[in-house]
């Protein structure tokens, strides 16, 4: 008991030190503990039920203790600050978000519910897959959202997946354990044989290290000038899979795709020119288009951030 109170202690101290160094609560950081505080003890007190957040403009989410990672949306505001901000400013309602290891849905509320695009999500999971309709649902935006339950890969196959159903459950990933008993059967597809489209598209991919085989399976997609960019997961985790950050950072250079740095605030992007490790990289076509979309695009209403409007 006392460990465990410790451990909790430890995460609050964590989460506030974060959270009040972050640009949406650097300059409200009384009101940033009271919201911290105030949302530790809701969802302890809550622990077995859901909560409804309202989010950005009018848009809302689900959180559950399985979702916990959903907490940063709360604590921070927006969880992905540059990746989200940047999909909010690029993305035009004529426009269509691919969203690929889609989970519950964050990015496509953004995309669908917020900016109004219609999208298309891939959540190979049939549990989290439940929980991402129930998002969409709760957001209204049924008429928008095409939601595919299936895996991302370099070709048209099926693969076995972990089948964490507790509060790892968005970890879930394609398995490399060809002897865990628990794993269940996805069916795997392409972002080749799924993106048939005469709009522009922006596109996400969150697969736990499998992303170089999604790209693989995406060759002219990455190839199509219709493409606005991509978001992606660049992280140590793909070493997994074997291959490199380096590998992945090539094979979008390859294709003529550039890696930038958004700052929000300012709505500027600057090119990288060392791609390193981090927890995403935003890769572009068109360095002047994506400038200019960025300076056009109206402010958004963060409501988990004291109602900025960035």
């Amino acid at each position: 008991m006392y460990q465990s109170t410790i451990k909790k202690i430890n995460s609050l101290i964590l989460i506030l030190k974060s959270s009040l160094k972050h640009p949406l609560n650097k300059d409200s950081k009384i009101k940033t503990i009271i919201k911290i505080i105030s949302f530790f003890l809701k969802k302890r007190l809550n622990s077995k039920k859901e909560i409804i957040i309202s989010w950005v403009e009018n848009s809302k989410f689900i959180y559950t203790h399985k979702d916990r990672q959903l907490k940063w949306n709360v604590y921070h505001g927006l969880a992905d600050f540059a990746e989200m901000m940047f999909l909010l400013h690029v993305l035009r309602s004529k426009n269509l978000f691919i969203d690929v290891g889609a989970n519950i849905g964050i990015y496509t509320i953004l995309a669908s519910k917020v900016v109004g695009s219609k999208s298309i999500c891939f959540e190979p999971h049939p549990i989290t897959h439940k929980r991402l309709i129930k998002n969409i649902n709760l957001n209204s935006i049924e008429h928008l959202v095409k939601n595919v339950t299936k895996g991302m890969g370099s070709n048209i196959s099926q693969k076995k997946f972990s089948n964490f159903l507790d509060d790892r459950g968005p970890l879930n990933k394609i398995s490399t354990n060809s002897k865990n008993k628990d794993d269940i059967t996805i069916e795997i597809t392409t972002l080749d044989n799924e993106i048939n489209t005469d709009n522009e598209y922006l596109v996400k991919i969150d697969v736990e290290g499998y992303e170089y085989h999604v790209l693989n399976g995406g060759k002219k997609t990455l190839q199509d000038n219709k493409l606005i960019g991509i978001i992606i997961e660049t992280n140590l985790m793909s070493e997994k899979y074997g291959h490199s950050i380096k590998k992945i950072s090539d094979f979008f250079k390859y294709y003529g795709l550039i890696p930038i740095n958004y700052n929000p605030i300012k709505r500027e992007i600057k090119i990288i020119k060392n791609l390193e490790f981090s927890k995403n990289t935003i890769f572009i076509k068109d360095f002047d288009k994506i400038e200019l979309l960025v300076k056009q695009a109206k402010k958004f209403k963060i409501n988990t951030a004291f109602n900025k409007y960035l």
